[in-house]
């Protein structure tokens, strides 16, 4: 079975006689996407024809899909762009506030519980339905993104969520002379959702912020490359505790 899974996996438009192919991948996943992607990660994760490593990674990839496909893409902190045609008053972009909502002129609360990014503007244009007569809707989902370490300008970024990780990055001012770019990875509070190789594949790959299944409050952390002065310095340290340790052992 044909997987996306970063440095594991093949190209997803790639095709292997006798094995089943990767639903079409967009920019944003749609539902019905995301189930069969989450059937094939837990196949994966359950094999013993895997190894531990691959099956891990697939466990990982499995929760984080699992958890939007439970709870929605839309979270306190995004930006919902919205045009309305005719509609003046409600084409602008809203603050995702607390319960998961918008609030829209004349209309109130719009909760978006539950709502994927790629269901959004469907989603919104039956909503408005209740209110406007075969509404024209466009609306596009925006992340608050923290880019931290070594880029160009640290700090918060509100980006499209159809925007490759590269792209993301480039907008932080890009990586800075000293980053250790196969030694970065994304952070959800304390746990590292994405890192290493599986990152830095998926980056070459053009992964989108949706098909890394990031939101709002997620962290991309580019450090900085270990220079040898410091690894020096390191063993200075080290080297002393390692022959304290065999004298005592003697």
């Amino acid at each position: 079975m044909l997987l996306v899974l970063g440095t594991f996996c093949l190209p997803v438009s790639a095709q292997v006689p006798g094995r089943a192919t990767t639903p079409a991948i967009g920019l944003q996943l749609s539902r019905d996407t995301l189930q069969k992607l989450l059937a094939s990660y837990d196949a994966t994760a359950k094999s013993p024809l895997y190894s531990r490593q691959l099956q891990e990674r697939a466990r990982q990839e499995a929760d984080l899909i699992r958890d939007r496909l439970e709870t929605g893409d839309i979270q306190v902190g995004d930006k919902i762009f919205l045009a309305v045609g005719r509609q003046a008053e409600l084409s602008d972009t809203f603050n995702v506030l607390s319960g998961r909502k918008i609030v829209l002129p004349e209309i109130g609360d719009v909760p978006l519980q539950g709502v994927l990014r790629s269901e959004l503007q469907d989603y919104l244009t039956r909503y408005l339905g209740r209110y406007i007569v075969n509404p024209t809707v466009l609306a596009r989902s925006l992340v608050r993104l923290e880019l931290i370490g070594n880029v160009g300008r640290p700090g918060f970024y509100t980006v499209p969520s159809d925007m490759p990780l590269g792209d993301v990055i480039m907008e932080a001012g890009g990586p800075a002379q000293n980053a250790a770019l196969d030694r970065m990875s994304v952070l959800r509070r304390n746990d590292r959702i994405w890192q290493g190789d599986a990152l830095r594949t998926a980056m070459v790959e053009g992964r989108t912020v949706d098909q890394l299944s990031l939101r709002a409050g997620d962290a991309i952390n580019v450090p900085q490359k270990r220079s040898t002065w410091a690894f020096l310095q390191s063993l200075w340290y080290v080297i002393p505790v390692v022959s304290l340790i065999i004298t005592l052992v003697k």
